[in-house]
């Protein structure tokens, strides 16, 4: 991860930034507003369910998930599958043990006898037991990938130079004191960022400090393609093909790895952001994307239907209409009944597709009357999975809770934290907005404090809990929360409350 100079994309300094935002675990997905609603949603887990039980493959399969993230889409297809007399016995797996251990805590996880956790890292793991049928929900789009382009048969690479900008600053809190950093003090500080956790808040903001510049050169595929996928796939290639796609060898060594691991009916379950061709991104920034500090990778399902024929395998991809995401299947299964049953799954709309117009099409009225009316609506139109979509129920709640009719906004919410528990972190914050507003400052203090002792390092639970003890006239509380928040501010710190702080001490130390 050196500065000044041209890497690939995926061993860069932008993909060590990205992975190390990860380890502040859950608190990631909201710091950094990453929207894993349809892959957690029941929608989404409705859709894996059908597709599971229609293939039959064994009375009582095991089912590893892989990357399971907050836990909740396990919960939601353990749910759903107890409904349907669906008998299975369920792993599920996070690369990191706090993750984990946070499923323990998950209580949606609790009545299930049939689940098992483990720690699986996929970048190196061996599993103790035979799986037949793997769920990767949104992992492969985050293996560091080199970025490439086609052009009329001739591959390039594009590499990444990543400097920090000469007048760059970085200002944040340390030791009771408002420090910053220069350009000097970055550099020295990305470089030893790996081997150390400290200042993590710190990644949000230090996109704005870099200078990224991109370069094209010529491919070397023996150092990207060892195990010849891209060479195979290149070659069915007409001359005219163009496009950007990302290429990471370690996807061939985890599907390895999982096929040689799992049961003769072994089948893979893929949902990503990926394209099916290869002209699906024109440029190269498009193959790519980036909420906050964390990079994703669109993934090409072309070269794992390559890897398939090579391997003896079925693949299976869909093909929804202008959608960013995809699902894909790789199976040992090569029953004709079972591609078509497959097949017609992939024809019907990407689960999450009605709840996000919905979604889009709420955001555009302005009135609390009209809002009203829309929502009720749209509750009749949407299926009961539908109507519990993340997005589509925190945005509702937001909607009244800005129209001022705060009982529908906590009747809302409360749904919302319901269904993700804990993980919730927007929705708590946004519950103990509510239960202010309605004078219930003693309950809001309840839920914000209680979710810290899970999530401490979110600083909108601490910048509510500010406000809270302000409301309560809680000098110490006040005093904590204020130092805390100071701590771990992210994307646009409130230094003002560093006045506060000090006047806080002041006050207290008088006492």
């Amino acid at each position: 991860m050196t500065l000044g100079v041209a890497q690939s994309f995926g061993f860069s300094l932008l993909q060590a930034i990205s992975s190390q935002s990860w380890q502040r675990g859950i608190t990631n997905f909201y710091s950094e507003s990453i929207p894993f609603s349809f892959s957690t949603g029941q929608d989404y887990a409705q859709f894996c369910l059908t597709l599971c039980s229609s293939l039959n493959i064994v009375d009582s399969p095991k089912i590893l998930e892989l990357g399971a993230g907050n836990g909740v889409f396990a919960k939601h297809f353990l749910q759903q599958a107890l409904q349907s007399n669906y008998n299975c016995d369920y792993i599920v797996s996070e690369a990191s043990k706090p993750m984990v251990t946070a499923f323990d805590q998950l209580q949606g996880l609790q009545p299930f006898k049939n689940v098992s956790k483990k720690v699986v890292d996929l970048h190196d793991f061996t599993l103790d037991q035979s799986f037949d049928i793997g769920i990767l929900n949104y992992v492969l789009d985050t293996f560091p990938v080199y970025n490439l382009q086609l052009d009329h048969g001739q591959l390039f690479e594009w590499q990444v130079t990543v400097n920090v900008k000469p007048d760059a600053t970085l200002t944040f809190f340390n030791d009771q004191q408002l420090v910053t950093w220069t350009a000097n003090d970055i550099e020295t500080w990305l470089s030893t960022m790996t081997s150390c956790n400290s200042h993590l808040s710190l990644l949000t903001r230090v996109y704005d400090c870099l200078d990224i510049h991109w370069t094209k050169q010529g491919a070397d595929l023996t150092k990207i393609d060892p195990k010849g996928i891209v060479q195979t796939w290149l070659k069915t290639q007409p001359k005219t093909s163009q496009g950007f796609f990302n290429v990471s060898s370690m996807w061939w060594d985890v599907l390895d790895q999982l096929v040689a691991q799992g049961s003769d009916v072994m089948t893979l379950l893929f949902y990503d952001f990926a394209s099916t061709t290869v002209d699906h991104c024109h440029t190269h920034d498009q193959s790519f994307g980036r909420f906050g500090a964390c990079t994703f990778y669109n993934v090409p399902f072309f070269l794992f239907e390559t890897y398939a024929s090579l391997h003896g395998l079925t693949w299976m991809a869909s093909q929804f209409d202008g959608a960013e995401n995809q699902i894909g299947v790789l199976t040992k299964l090569k029953s004709n009944i079972v591609t078509d049953k497959i097949g017609k799954l992939f024809n019907q709309d990407e689960p999450g597709k009605a709840t996000y117009q919905c979604w889009n099409n709420l955001k555009l009225l302005s009135s609390a009357n009209e809002c009203k009316i829309f929502i009720d609506e749209a509750n009749q139109a949407l299926t009961s999975a539908q109507q519990h979509d993340y997005v589509w129920l925190f945005t509702v709640a937001r909607t009244y809770f800005d129209c001022d009719m705060f009982d529908q906004a906590l009747q809302a919410v409360d749904q919302v934290i319901n269904q993700y528990e804990f993980t919730a972190l927007n929705a708590i914050v946004l519950k103990s907005k509510i239960l202010r507003k309605l004078k219930r400052f003693d309950e809001a203090y309840q839920l914000v404090t209680a979710t810290l002792q899970n999530i401490d390092n979110y600083d909108l639970l601490w910048l509510e809990n500010v406000f809270i003890c302000g409301e309560l006239n809680d000098k110490q509380g006040c005093f904590k929360a204020v130092d805390q928040y100071l701590k771990t501010a992210l994307k646009k710190p409130q230094w003002h409350l560093v006045d506060v702080y000090k006047k806080l001490a002041i006050v207290l130390s008088a006492d």
